[in-house]
């Protein structure tokens, strides 16, 4: 039994790849890699206006359901571009903001929502013709209040390419369902 050195040498030769076919594979995966870079920023765009969607919608639909559950008059009001609270009306007119614990607001607040804490460079805003910007009002019959058309919630990023990602919450005054379209139309 003898052991041949160049055969068994042979035989490792055959088992693996040449430094041009590593080579080939490194800079096909870079190239493929460069192309991804250039689409995963929009995709990351459209993921977060999603998300912020659908937590807009989550607290409309909990104010709504707040309302009719305990008969009193909810709102989801709009503070800032990022921050909104869902709050009962303490009084007989609302007080403005979403101070919680201060003194700021005599309305009872029940959450205070930051968008840019999960949805980095997200924005949301009421639209509801020109009464009550900035607060969708729940009656207790579970109906939007809305004195004008295009009753709608407006949750934006601006793409790399400057255009906007846009999802419209569409708030039905009669009924005060919500529902989720893209763009900007109800």
């Amino acid at each position: 039994m003898e052991c041949n050195v160049s055969e068994r040498h042979a035989d490792m030769q055959e088992a693996g790849f040449s430094l041009i076919e590593v080579l080939m594979t490194v800079a096909l995966i870079s190239v493929l890699a460069a192309i991804s870079m250039f689409y995963i920023g929009d995709l990351m765009t459209n993921y977060r206006v999603r998300g912020g969607a659908r937590q807009v919608y989550v607290d409309m639909q909990t104010a709504r359901l707040n309302a009719i559950r305990e008969g009193k008059v909810y709102a989801v009001e709009f503070v800032t571009s990022t921050t909104y609270c869902i709050k009962r009306r303490a009084g007989a007119t609302w007080d403005a903001g979403c101070d919680v614990g201060g003194e700021d607001t005599l309305d009872i607040i029940s959450k205070t929502a930051d968008l840019s804490r999960d949805y980095s460079r997200v924005s949301a805003s009421f639209v509801c013709g020109a009464v009550a910007p900035g607060r969708a009002v729940f009656n207790p019959t579970g109906a939007a209040e809305c004195a004008g058309t295009g009753s709608r919630v407006e949750v934006s990023a601006v793409k790399r390419d400057g255009t906007s990602q846009i999802q419209s919450l569409c708030v039905n005054t009669n009924t005060g369902n919500v529902r989720v379209v893209d763009g900007s139309t109800c």
